[in-house]
């Protein structure tokens, strides 16, 4: 809502598909900065960032924990697209619904929580990433109210009903999921150190048959 062919919208190649698809749908230019892979991790090109924005920049897509290369972005990445996108007054969509599945050892930074970015950050998160129901499709936005507004006039035509009682289910899932897990642990904590289990075990596996494996910060499986 707001963008159209007059601007562009910065995103991290290699993308969620339905970034590009939506940006096409608005007629907005898709700006892709590619990662590069380097020393077995996925590493930002600062200079080529930086030289992607202009006058015309209206929004970028931050995408972290990253889908699909499993990257986590580092708080010193995260100031600069904060920085940049204070400099060119452009929005901020951060989408960050693995952010409960980090791997042990790394650390995952809010791009709301940075200084000045609660003002121009939509956030976005999955309870179909969060409990594995991918298939009840809710999720949520969190932003200032003059964001959330604006995006109350798109989801009350794009997103028509959804069930109220998978609303109910996953509500409750939020506020009981401490009693499925062991003492003092929380369900996120747990998950997160099951995903960590299964990629070293992985990890292993294909090593020991002689094949690569790219260092990932994030593991999504059920």
């Amino acid at each position: 809502s707001g963008i159209n062919a007059e601007y562009g919208v910065i995103t991290f190649d290699p993308m969620f598909d339905a970034y590009h698809l939506n940006c096409t749908l608005e007629g907005a230019k898709c700006v892709p900065v590619p990662l590069k892979l380097e020393s077995n991790t996925w590493v930002l090109d600062k200079e080529l960032l930086a030289s992607s924005f202009s006058s015309r920049t209206k929004m970028i897509i931050v995408n972290t924990p990253h889908n699909p290369t499993g990257k986590v972005f580092s708080r010193d990445e995260l100031e600069l697209i904060a920085n940049l996108s204070k400099q060119y007054n452009c929005l901020v969509l951060a989408d960050e619904v693995y952010d409960q599945y980090v791997f042990e050892g790394y650390e995952h930074v809010r791009m709301a929580s940075l200084p000045g970015m609660w003002e121009r950050t939509i956030t976005l998160f999955s309870s179909g990433k969060m409990f594995g129901v991918t298939g009840w499709r809710i999720g949520w936005a969190l932003g200032a109210a003059n964001l959330i507004e604006k995006l109350f006039r798109v989801l009350k035509c794009d997103v028509f009903v959804c069930s109220t009682l998978l609303q109910e289910a996953i509500a409750g899932m939020l506020q009981r999921q401490r009693l499925c897990v062991p003492p003092k642990e929380s369900y996120f904590q747990w998950a997160g150190k099951i995903f960590t289990e299964n990629f070293k075990k992985l990890q292993k596996a294909f090593t020991e048959v002689h094949m690569p494996v790219v260092q990932t910060e994030v593991g999504f499986s059920w």
